[in-house]
């Protein structure tokens, strides 16, 4: 979950043991002490922290097929599993996708796979690059609508709220 403003957890995504019984809900440590001499160990399905040192405010999380996608004030992460296996506790990667980052939840909405956000320079969405592998962000209000979204003042960026409607196939934003 993000943790919005409280000092000293801003670069710190948690992540819960694999839930087997309803008394693990929110147990994000590993079941293994950490200090003792025998049973130390990390295990696959133990909860634990993910430090991202240079992420700033995190805003949101969302997950798009097997990758969490962590979105702040400052850029979007990745983390996933490896190539070789799904997201544990002792095997995961995180990435950097973009610079473009997002300052308010409400304005993201999600078609499919791709969300599209807005952030003080435009409206972007996230996608995957041409082999299909690699998370890409491209700016979708660079080439029609950017003269008149720099013309919308900075405080009603901050409070756009985005809606998708399937049926129209289109996506407006308040």
């Amino acid at each position: 979950f993000p943790s919005h403003d409280t000092e000293g957890y801003r670069s710190s995504v948690y992540f819960s043991q694999v839930i087997e019984r309803d008394e693990q809900n929110g147990y994000c440590y590993q079941c293994n002490d950490p200090t003792s001499e025998h049973a130390f160990d990390l295990l696959a399905n133990d909860g634990g922290v993910i430090k991202i040192l240079d992420i700033g405010r995190i805003v949101d999380l969302k997950t798009f097929g097997k990758t969490l996608f962590v979105f702040a004030e400052n850029g979007v992460w990745a983390i996933s599993g490896t190539q070789t296996s799904p997201f544990s506790a002792t095997d995961y990667t995180v990435s950097k996708v973009s610079s473009f980052g997002l300052f308010s939840p409400l304005s993201i909405v999600e078609l499919g796979e791709t969300p599209i956000w807005w952030n003080y320079e435009g409206i972007y969405a996230l996608g995957k690059d041409q082999t299909g592998f690699e998370s890409t962000v491209t700016k979708l209000s660079e080439t029609t609508i950017q003269t008149f979204y720099d013309d919308i003042p900075i405080d009603s960026k901050f409070y756009a709220k985005g809606e998708f409607n399937d049926q129209a196939n289109i996506v407006y934003w308040l």
